[in-house]
């Protein structure tokens, strides 16, 4: 049976509404045990369309709830001022409407939902127990790059919608999931001319990305209207880097944390899980051979969600199990 996606809305701290689909389990209507809510929470350049087949993977456990993050799908947008307390305020307003006390986490939505924890601890209406983190983001690379990286971003993505196409490139340099940037550290070809030659085939390959993207997805979910939200989250992200040693604290915490990450995934994702796994002395961890940053998106995007559930279903129901290789 097709688990049935209701789409729901709620309203943050600052009136904004953020939308999220509900995948509600058989076991939780009224005549059986309800199950334990879970919610996702996707990175920065995905939205909740990206984790259909892991809801899907899930529901039959829980109630899991898959909200559009700020600027996503049908969810309102980033203010100027928005800032790190901002996606905080969004994923409180989300777990007090749903009564989920568990999250799972990708990239941005990871650390957001760590530092979250640290505010929600003490309060009575929301309670966060569980958290499993995929590869959490910190700023890739050296600050100077990243801040000039952002710039372009800036000026690629204006307010009204327009974008040009090698905005797409910029973001996979600032997330780090994708470059023709490390084409060239690497030496294939002379960097003056690489200058000229990435800048007409990011161009036209970007412009290709993007129309392919569009046509499968329809506009709501498309790639292109994730690079203006992507712009509105990144302002933040000096501030989450500043942050982190903070996120010792959650070690004092009755929470239990689970680290993940894939073997195939960037260097960048592979030393960020090394820094979480230092800071967090008492997470679990397990890394997934053969598997990359978009291990746990939808099979159609390169995911492999099936492969995942099976240990998220094992943290989250307090199963033990042997990490795998």
């Amino acid at each position: 049976m097709a688990a049935p996606a209701i789409r729901k809305s709620v309203q943050s701290a600052d009136n904004t509404s953020i939308d999220y689909w509900e995948y509600r389990s058989p076991g939780s209507k009224s005549s059986r045990a309800p199950k334990p809510g879970l919610l996702i929470l996707h990175d920065g350049l995905d939205s909740s369309s990206t984790y259909k087949d892991m809801a899907l993977a899930l529901w039959t456990s829980f109630d899991v709830f898959v909200p559009d993050r700020r600027g996503r799908g049908y969810s309102g947008t980033y203010r100027p001022n928005s800032n790190l307390q901002t996606e905080i305020n969004d994923l409180k307003a989300l777990l007090g409407e749903t009564g989920a006390q568990n999250i799972l986490g990708v990239g941005s939505g990871a650390v957001i939902a760590l530092h979250a924890t640290l505010q929600v601890a003490a309060t009575s209406n929301c309670l966060i127990r569980k958290i499993a983190a995929f590869e959490p983001m910190t700023i890739p690379g050296d600050v100077e790059e990243f801040r000039e990286q952002r710039d372009i971003l800036e000026q690629q993505v204006d307010g009204s919608n327009v974008t040009d196409p090698r905005a797409l490139e910029t973001a996979l340099n600032i997330t780090q999931t994708g470059s023709l940037k490390q084409q060239e550290r690497r030496g294939i070809v002379i960097r003056w001319l690489s200058k000229i030659w990435s800048n007409w085939r990011s161009g036209r390959w970007a412009e290709d990305t993007l129309q392919k993207d569009e046509s499968r997805k329809g506009t709501t979910y498309s790639l292109g209207r994730l690079l203006g939200p992507l712009k509105g989250e990144i302002r933040s992200w000096e501030e989450i880097n500043g942050r982190f040693e903070t996120l010792f604290r959650l070690n004092q915490l009755d929470v239990e944390i689970f680290l993940m990450g894939g073997s195939e995934s960037p260097n960048h994702f592979k030393n960020n899980i090394r820094e979480f796994r230092k800071l967090l002395a008492r997470a679990r961890y397990t890394q997934f051979g053969g598997m990359d940053h978009m291990g746990l998106s939808n099979n159609v995007d390169g995911g492999d969600p099936e492969r995942v559930a099976i240990h998220l279903r094992k943290f989250f129901l307090g199963i033990p199990e042997e990490p795998v290789g």
